[in-house]
């Protein structure tokens, strides 16, 4: 009869490629040698492509909320394979596709019966968006939905007219408006699907930023534009630095290329006569300050 040995490190193995939990595990150098499949469908990288790479090889690229990168001596694994003690934290993960991902992490050292320590696992899960602030939203019409990630131009213009309808019964809201700078020198060189490309990355990225009750969607071939119920005035400043500060860090591979995507954010809360043409005129306006003030 068959029996499992406490050596039988190839069922070991199996065991770890296929928990539904993703992780990866490294050497002393931060070699990778193992990536699982939950792994793969978190991160989007195959274990194909990462497997004997270091994971300081600009694969995941973590990030904290600020947009602070912790590669190098910040990041979790690297503090837990220098102490040698276990951490948990909550970070950004930079996705295949460029857009980032929140994932709770948790960096765990792996040692011999000895104690010597001989490389370290790093086990992470998605979060959920922040929670949402006051009462509830009317959710848009999910059939409106783009294939690329947030809504689309009609769906978000509705769900805007749906928050000026709210606004006359004292529900304040705010938008922002991102735009992508750099994206008539990357349509120039490859093509306006590059565009869509970085619009999808942001949209992807800044959902995972924002509330629940929050939606954004193309609002133009180089915008986006979020809708943010219950949003006092006061907290845009910070929403829109930490934002920007996050979508700095996003990124779009194309064609094997990843190219870097330069953007500006402006914000508005609204007020009593807005229009919401009048309403997304003074994001605009704020995007024209931010570049007399650059």
């Amino acid at each position: 009869m068959n029996t499992i040995t406490p050596f039988d490190a190839s069922l070991f193995r199996s065991v770890l490629e296929n928990l539904p939990l993703a992780l990866y595990i490294v050497d002393l150098d931060r070699r990778i040698l193992l990536w699982n499949e939950a792994a793969e469908k978190i991160s989007g990288y195959l274990a194909a492509e990462v497997v004997g790479r270091h994971c300081s090889d600009n694969i995941l690229v973590h990030c904290d909320s600020q947009g602070a990168v912790l590669c190098g001596d910040s990041c979790p694994l690297a503090e837990t394979m220098r102490d040698g003690r276990q951490r948990e934290t909550k970070v950004f993960l930079r996705h295949r596709g460029g857009h980032r991902v929140p994932v709770f992490v948790r960096a765990v050292p792996l040692r011999q019966p000895n104690g010597v320590l001989v490389g370290a696992v790093e086990v992470f899960e998605t979060t959920e968006a922040p929670p949402e602030q006051g009462g509830s939203v009317d959710e848009p019409d999910p059939s409106r939905k783009s294939e690329r990630g947030g809504f689309d131009r009609l769906s978000i213009e509705a769900l805007l007219r749906a928050r000026f309808r709210d606004f006359v019964r004292h529900k304040p809201f705010a938008v922002l408006l991102i735009r992508i700078e750099n994206a008539g020198q990357v349509a120039g060189m490859y093509g306006w699907p590059a565009i869509d490309g970085m619009t999808e990355a942001v949209s992807r990225t800044a959902t995972s930023s924002l509330r629940r009750t929050d939606h954004i969607g193309r609002w133009a071939r180089d915008r986006l534009l979020a809708v943010m119920p219950n949003c006092p005035e006061w907290q845009l400043p910070k929403i829109t630095e930490r934002l920007q500060d996050l979508l700095a860090q996003t990124s779009v591979l194309w064609w094997g290329e990843r190219l870097s995507i330069t953007l500006s954010v402006g914000a508005a809360s609204v007020r009593e006569g807005d229009t919401p043409e009048s309403l997304v005129a003074r994001c605009e306006e704020a995007l024209g300050s931010l570049e007399r003030t650059s």
